[in-house]
């Protein structure tokens, strides 16, 4: 039972709720937290007392029923220490990022994100390198066997022919 609420009391959408949903939680928590003391006392002094008139244990799955009570709440306060300590050590965090900054996480590189030069077609590549502004590059497809246009030998090409000569100026 109180697995069960601590799971409960964690759920976000709870809070959701306006049909009095937390003041019904509230009293069914402080219902449980007066009487789960009485019925766990009231159900070892039974235990026992069966144990003493048959003498033996009361097994349940093969082990006595009072270790497994000591060892559902021994694993419950565990569980409970345990989450104390990740708020805990979440708080300090929170507290050293919001004084040095947080810590700069390294990017992941994605599998299968960037596309290898190699796979890539030479129709995507010239389409790629054409949609760039004041690019004169021009790809040809491989299978017409004529040359490739290089930037450089565009921009060479261009500046000669636009360079005017300084001896014939008017």
């Amino acid at each position: 039972e109180p697995l069960f609420r601590s799971a409960k009391t964690n759920d976000p959408n709870r809070l959701k709720n306006r049909g009095g949903q937390l003041l019904k939680e509230g009293k069914e928590r402080n219902l449980l937290k007066k009487e789960l003391p009485k019925i766990e006392k009231e159900l070892r002094d039974l235990l026992t007392q069966w144990q003493a008139t048959h003498q033996k244990y009361f097994l349940v799955d093969d082990v006595p029923y009072l270790d497994v009570l000591d060892s559902d709440w021994a694993e419950f306060k565990s569980s409970k220490e345990q989450e104390k300590i990740t708020r805990k050590n979440r708080a300090a965090q929170i507290v050293e990022e919001m004084t040095f900054g947080s810590k700069p996480t390294t990017p992941v590189k994605r599998k299968g994100a960037a596309t290898p030069a190699s796979a890539m077609s030479s129709a995507k590549r010239a389409k790629m390198l054409s949609n760039t502004p004041g690019s004169t590059t021009r790809y040809v497809h491989s299978s017409l066997k004529s040359p490739r246009v290089t930037r450089s030998a565009t921009r060479a090409a261009l500046s000669t022919a636009k360079t005017p000569k300084k001896g014939n100026a008017g």
